[in-house]
């Protein structure tokens, strides 16, 4: 009867020992969750630090191509995404995508245009540093007249 005691008491002791434990893991927790407001203000401060930091690379671009393609999502939106892949002058070469743009109204040429012109604008590429651009053959990017192709050059 005495062991059945003594390992009654062990049990106590260690399963005290597991809930102090426990307790201290969910105060962490709670201490370590941020307002909401915080997190969106760092999130907001990343997406700058991204941008200028791709805007310091592209600088040194001594040419780059750009790669678009437009798709509309579940909501009827058109999207147009642009990766830009720049060759340094010790030939590194660096792809990165530029943004993403939700364009209002019809996809034809010039709106696509305008989209990617925003685009490369934020991280201040120089177009005469182009040498390239890649789309998925879509008239409203090919098109003789009005593609975003043919509008760019």
């Amino acid at each position: 009867m005495q062991g059945f005691h003594v390992q009654k008491n062990m049990f106590i002791q260690k399963n005290k020992e597991a809930q102090d434990v426990t307790e201290m893991f969910l105060k962490s927790l709670r201490i370590s969750v941020l307002n909401r407001m915080t997190v969106q203000r760092r999130i907001v401060d990343l997406s700058g630090d991204i941008v200028d930091q791709l805007k310091e690379k592209s600088k040194q671009f001594v040419y780059f191509s750009l790669a678009t393609d437009e798709s509309t999502d579940v909501t009827s939106t058109a999207q147009l995404l642009v990766f830009v892949r720049g060759v340094t002058e010790d030939f590194s070469i660096h792809e990165e995508l530029v943004g993403l743009s939700s364009l209002k109204g019809q996809t034809t040429g010039s709106d696509l245009l305008n989209g990617l012109l925003e685009q490369i604008s934020v991280i201040e590429l120089d177009l005469d540093k182009l040498v390239g651009i890649s789309t998925d053959g879509a008239p409203a990017m090919i098109g003789k007249q009005n593609g975003l192709v043919q509008l760019l050059i």
